[in-house]
């Protein structure tokens, strides 16, 4: 419970205005996060590693390090969540990161980490930190309700009422839940975590089925390694290619963007108050920094365990 603990000062953190006060700061903080892009290079392969940093430098300066108004407030209850239903993941940021994805229209929009952030068209409803999703066919019928999925997944999520489902704390564990049960359904070898991680959200975006169909896609091919999300399996895939009416993105680019988006995009400002937890044999002072860069101002939709976006 020592990295909860370490969170008691959050609040006054994300009390203070996180702009840049002047050019010299400015460069610094950039500094900084370019630095921490040197961490994601050692982890992936070559190809992705010019492509990440690229994005790094484009996104870094405009954008600083802004934090949203309402994430201080939730993430103590997030990492208690993590720490209780998945005590092996390492990048606690990667979920802070998520819930931002799933939840901020942009950083300053009122909903942006509130349990009420809500979703609607005309064929899903999806609602809360995680956007849990109800999907409907055309003629009506339910085509997938994750939220009733949730309540067999775990024992706590079991007696979880729709008329409650803006209850954060049970939202929070919905997320971890999940997100746990995906990345340990991959049995598959995987080059390494933060490839694993990538598989994982794209699976909580477009469903676990759909990565496995993809990656068969890559299996056997001279230019595709299976065990690598990035600049491999992610791109090919059985998902829609078209612009799909009132998304404004074909369901293939929205699922493909949700990875970065979180790990190279969102993660970064949460790895300061949320470090990855050291490893049994790893001192804490050896732990890496994570990648950096920032906040894009459109979240894809939700659709949990569906072959579009989520």
């Amino acid at each position: 419970m020592r990295l909860l603990e370490n969170l008691g000062w959050m609040a006054l953190i994300v009390s203070f205005p996180f702009a840049l006060a002047t050019a010299e700061d400015e460069d610094a903080a950039l500094k900084e996060a370019l630095d921490r892009c040197a961490f994601v290079a050692t982890e992936l392969n070559p190809r992705t590693r010019a492509e990440i940093h690229r994005e790094c430098i484009a996104v870094a300066k405009p954008n600083g390090m802004t934090l949203p108004a309402k994430a201080g407030a939730h993430l103590p209850a997030l990492v208690a969540e993590l720490q209780s239903v998945w005590p092996d993941l390492r990048y606690h940021a990667a979920i802070a990161a998520q819930v931002e994805q799933e939840s901020c229209l942009s950083l300053s929009h009122k909903k942006c980490w509130d349990p009420r952030a809500e979703l609607k068209t005309d064929r899903e409803y999806g609602f809360g930190f995680g956007q849990i999703t109800k999907v409907w066919n055309p003629d009506g019928t339910t085509r997938f309700d994750v939220f009733e999925e949730l309540k067999r997944m775990d024992g706590k999520l079991k007696g979880w009422k729709w008329d409650d489902r803006y209850d954060a704390a049970m939202q929070l564990r919905s997320i971890a839940v999940l997100n746990r049960n995906n990345y340990r359904k991959l049995q598959f070898p995987i080059a390494n975590e933060i490839e694993k991680l990538a598989f994982t959200f794209a699976a909580y975006n477009g469903g676990f089925g759909a990565v496995l169909k993809d990656r068969a896609l890559c299996t056997g091919r001279d230019d595709c390694d299976p065990s690598r999300w990035f600049g491999n399996v992610e791109k090919y895939s059985f998902k829609q290619r078209r612009v799909h009416p009132g998304y404004g993105k074909s369901f293939f680019e929205i699922n493909r963007e949700y990875p970065v988006n979180v790990l190279f995009v969102r993660m970064p400002k949460y790895a300061a108050l949320l470090p990855p937890v050291p490893l049994p044999t790893e001192a804490p002072a050896s732990l890496p920094q994570a990648p950096a860069s920032v906040e894009t101002t459109d979240v894809a939709d939700s659709n949990l365990g569906d072959s579009s976006p989520h």
